[in-house]
């Protein structure tokens, strides 16, 4: 056996000698070395090795030899470099979430500085360059290299970044970081080598409603709860990698994660039932006529309504804002700024909701009223076979699915022919979202429902007893 480099005269724990046969050779001791690098020549039962500085716990050496496995352990300080590596994330969960890179050298010489480089994915806004670090870096093809002069006067070093959480999507945003130095530094051990850490993610299902609930949900079953004011909130949407929410007095708040929220100046005091995003612009609309846009959801403009009545529902599809509400109401924009009232509707019922898929135009509302258009100018009654008032519907998966609110649900392949289907729930429904083959419905008491297919549905165990008003996806 032959012990180079890992162990010297000033150990604090020696070699253990064991096992029947054990002879030493003349002239020589195994429980005092005399000097690094000695060779010695014996049948002994070695013990597992782990190389970590006796100074700096957690300082290993990159290669720990394939020993037999013993009954001890045995640390052995090192006189050459070592150097540890980590990364912490700050504020996770914030819009101010940062990833800080830092190095520790320990028992450095005035031989040689160590060049320290760090390769990882460049998920971030703010570079070390910007945010006052020795540290300097590059970035090229997706991907960020640090780079650490370290020595004796500089034992450590660390460099922070701005998460983009724009890279957040429902799967994990996970950073690999890959540790190297340079072949003329004195470092003879470095520990990781490399580091695997979670940045975060954004749920698929965020529901809102009344008391400032919000829930979230990766799945629509297992799902997490947050209240963030005293407002009870109406409709919500994901568009423009963040979440938006409207609700009474105008409230308008944002997120890019669903678990820290923004409030923004809407503009308005009157109640908001419903937001879209369409063409790059955020449209949400209310009470008295009430329409106001913005292009990133947090700066919001009045719009010019065209009457005073309350408009419940807003979509956007194939070029064109639609736009319903009390008694019948119907409007179009091609820009949401100029809007034009709809006379070919012939009804006077309160529509709730109004979605755009697979070539129509549906809006929804009391007394079982379904419309569709080709075009949001001329539009026909279907037959939804229900005497309930709709509240909400989409187009998903290749057909359109509405909810009621006597607990119920509808199923159409086109928007004209429509089937009642049985959901075993009697609390109204006011909210319908889809994503990852999921159906999710939510209503009042909390309820949440979901189907793989809007034929079967599942009730699932309610986490708040306030009402759910809306509900959004991540596709």
């Amino acid at each position: 056996m032959k012990i180079t480099g890992i162990q010297d005269s000033a150990s604090f724990i020696a070699w253990e000698i064991g096992g029947n046969g054990t002879t030493c050779i003349a002239g020589s001791t195994i429980l005092a070395l005399g000097s690094v690098g000695t060779a010695y020549t014996e049948n002994l039962f070695l013990p597992r090795l782990v190389y970590e500085d006796v100074d700096v716990s957690g300082v290993q050496f990159n290669a720990i030899p394939s020993l037999s496995n013993g009954s001890y352990y045995i640390y052995a300080q090192s006189n050459q470099a070592t150097l540890a590596n980590s990364i912490v994330i700050n504020e996770s969960g914030t819009p101010n979430e940062t990833v800080t890179v830092s190095h520790l050298l320990a028992n450095a010489d005035d031989a040689l500085n160590v060049t320290v480089t760090t390769k990882m994915e460049d998920y971030f806004i703010i570079a070390p360059g910007d945010m006052l670090s020795a540290c300097t870096y590059n970035s090229a093809d997706g991907i960020m290299t640090q780079t650490c002069i370290m020595g004796k006067d500089d034992l450590s070093m660390s460099a922070t970044y701005l998460v983009n959480q724009n890279y957040f999507s429902k799967g994990q945003l996970t950073l690999t970081a890959l540790f190297s130095v340079d072949n003329l530094s004195q470092i003879v051990s470095m520990n990781p080598l490399a580091i695997n850490i979670d940045l975060g993610k954004i749920p698929t299902f965020v529901a809102i409603g009344t008391g400032g609930v919000i829930l979230s949900s990766q799945d629509g079953v297992n799902w997490e709860s947050s209240s963030i004011s005293s407002d009870y909130f109406n409709g919500v949407t994901f568009a423009d990698n963040k979440y938006v929410v409207v609700g009474n007095g105008g409230a308008v708040y944002t997120s890019s994660n669903a678990s820290y929220w923004v409030s923004e100046s809407s503009t308005t005091v009157e109640e908001l039932f419903e937001v879209t995003y369409g063409n790059n612009l955020f449209v949400s609309v209310g009470c008295h006529g009430t329409i106001i846009t913005s292009p990133t959801g947090v700066n919001w403009s009045s719009q010019t309504g065209i009457n005073s009545c309350d408009i419940y529902g807003v979509t956007y599809g194939n070029g064109l804002y639609v736009a319903t509400g009390q008694g019948g109401y119907v409007q179009s924009s091609t820009d949401a700024i100029t809007w034009t009232e709809q006379q070919n509707v012939q009804t006077s019922e309160e529509l709730t909701a109004v979605t755009y898929g697979g070539g129509k135009y549906i809006t929804v509302g009391t007394n079982g009223t379904i419309l569709y258009s080709t075009d949001g100018i001329d539009w026909t009654f279907a037959d939804s076979g229900v005497a309930a008032q709709i509240g909400a519907v989409i187009y998903a998966n290749n057909q359109y699915v509405a909810v009621t609110r006597d607990g119920g649900a509808l199923t159409s392949p086109d928007g004209v022919s429509w089937d009642s289907q049985a959901t075993n729930n009697v609390n109204p429904l006011y909210g319908i979202a889809y994503s990852n083959g999921q159906f999710v419905a939510v209503g009042t008491q909390g309820t949440i429902l979901t189907s793989p297919d809007a034929l079967t549905w599942t009730t699932q165990s309610a986490i708040t007893s306030e009402s759910l008003y809306g509900i959004t996806s991540v596709n």
